[in-house]
């Protein structure tokens, strides 16, 4: 298979770095050790993480995502907003500009996958720790802060990102009836899983 893509890659003047390339494997039988895939004379590397598009997917028994970028992009974005706005010691505005800049980097993609709880919950604290830091409280003073600031909380905030994914994807497939019928399905699950 892999030779077929590089043969019609080269009559089109295209080349694949193999040392760029990976394979994450998800299954149960993802930690197991496979033979060597190769791809033109050079082996491709089985790893445990791999970033595309922008999100660190992790190889597991289901197929899972790694916040762990997506916080680090939250954080460096924070640090270097909240740097430059300190002489400001406005409270309510700092939150506003990291609501608008940095909160993007937090929920990157995070409709396009179904986070579990424990996931959510680390979403919900890495929010709540720039809040703490905006504010200078802590305990229940944060999240009476994050209830009076927050038009809906994290996790309503990605339930109606994800919803809105759904719908639309189930809109731009509507043509297909596979498709249009897994997402159907797939819509209904989620719906009823929350």
């Amino acid at each position: 298979m892999l030779d077929l893509c590089a043969d019609d890659l080269t009559e089109i003047g295209m080349q694949i770095n193999s040392k760029k390339c990976a394979i994450l494997r998800f299954g149960p039988q993802y930690a197991n050790s496979c033979t060597t895939i190769w791809f033109q004379d050079s082996p491709i590397d089985f790893c445990d993480k791999a970033r595309y598009l922008g999100i660190q997917l992790q190889s597991s028994k289901t197929f899972l995502i790694d916040l762990s970028y997506c916080k680090a992009k939250f954080y460096r974005a924070f640090n270097g907003l909240f740097h430059r706005l300190a002489k400001l010691r406005n409270e309510l505005t700092t939150l506003h500009l990291v609501s608008s800049y940095c909160k993007p980097h937090l929920l990157y993609a995070t409709e396009c996958f179904a986070l579990s709880a424990t996931q959510m919950r680390s979403l919900q604290h890495t929010w709540q720790c720039v809040v703490s830091h905006i504010f200078n409280v802590s305990g229940a003073n944060v999240n009476f802060i994050c209830a009076q600031t927050d038009k809906f909380s994290l996790d309503v905030i990605i339930m109606n990102r994800r919803e809105h994914f759904l719908r639309n994807m189930f809109r731009l497939n509507e043509h297909h009836v596979v498709l249009r019928n897994l997402l159907w399905l797939f819509r209904q699950h989620e719906l009823y899983r929350q």
